[in-house]
């Protein structure tokens, strides 16, 4: 009698199972061009019932317990997917491209200086045009944020008109190059076709490399110090802050940022004058 009820219950337990499993039928198709994906691993969170996906990208879970709350997905060079099963209908999921942990990039661009004195009636600038190009390497924190520091030669051409001892002015055309080394954090922006776009901010250090100023009659190194005086005319470290905004499509990128520089690369203490750089840079690159 007491295995004949043991029989039983053991034989209700199974039919209480097999009431509350159910069957899961869902697609999995690429983010970026909707086409489906073939192959990918389709896992119930929690147990071993797993499947893949059909040449349609559609995948069926069998007997899958009424207290299940997840599955997950993956396929190879794409991110993994956990997503939450529904009380009832197909499950529909998208699957974007795996970011890489760390990018080689290179860039290329213009400059345009627009440097400014603390007191115009000292000096006046206005920009010219110059280059910049460097390399550097993407570190992705997570799909949504990057740090990515470089190195970059950049030349910030400038044409300054000063007040000589006659209080005349004198134009006078700076063509400094430095070596800027920026460590920017990046926040991405995810749109279709693997497209994304950037918001770019972060500090930078530059060292002055070489240089000329320029005047109708002489010429003198920016980064040595004067004949005669006891520092150079430029300072030869330059360090600030970038702001900027990058697009890219694939493995290419173009992007606009501002470069404010904290320090002045040019002090005048018997006058309390200051004069510091603002450029633009704009570039364009490739990510390996």
């Amino acid at each position: 009698m007491k295995n004949t009820l043991i029989c039983l219950l053991l034989g209700l337990c199974s039919v209480v199972q097999a009431i509350q499993a159910k069957d899961l039928r869902g697609k999995v198709i690429a983010y970026s061009d909707k086409q489906p994906i073939v192959g990918a691993e389709v896992k119930v969170k929690g147990t071993e019932i797993t499947t893949l996906t059909d040449v349609d990208g559609q995948f069926v879970l069998n007997d899958v317990p009424d207290d299940a709350k997840k599955i997950q997905i993956h396929f190879m060079g794409m991110e993994w997917r956990t997503v939450s099963i529904p009380k009832e209908g197909e499950i529909f999921v998208e699957l974007q491209p795996e970011e890489r942990r760390t990018t080689l990039f290179i860039t290329a661009g213009i400059t345009c200086a627009n440097p400014k004195s603390t007191d115009e009636g000292f000096a006046k600038a206005s920009g010219e045009i110059g280059y910049q190009a460097g390399f550097g390497v993407s570190i992705a924190l997570s799909r949504l944020i990057s740090l990515s520091p470089s190195i970059n030669l950049s030349r910030q051409n400038a044409m300054w008109k000063a007040r000589d001892e006659n209080g005349e002015y004198v134009e006078m055309k700076m063509t400094p190059t430095y070596l800027t080394i920026p460590v920017m954090v990046d926040f991405k922006l995810w749109g279709s076709n693997n497209f994304k776009t950037m918001m770019r901010v972060g500090p930078y250090v530059g060292v002055g490399l070489q240089g000329k100023c320029k005047t109708d009659d002489m010429e003198v190194d920016l980064f040595k110090k004067i004949e005669g005086a006891d520092k150079s005319l430029y300072k030869k470290v330059d360090a600030g802050l970038i702001l900027g905004v990058g697009f890219v499509y694939k493995h290419l990128f173009f992007g606009a940022d501002l470069q404010w520089a904290a320090t002045p690369f040019y002090t005048d203490e018997q006058r309390d004058v200051d004069l510091n750089n603002l450029a633009t840079v704009i570039s364009l690159g490739y990510y390996f």
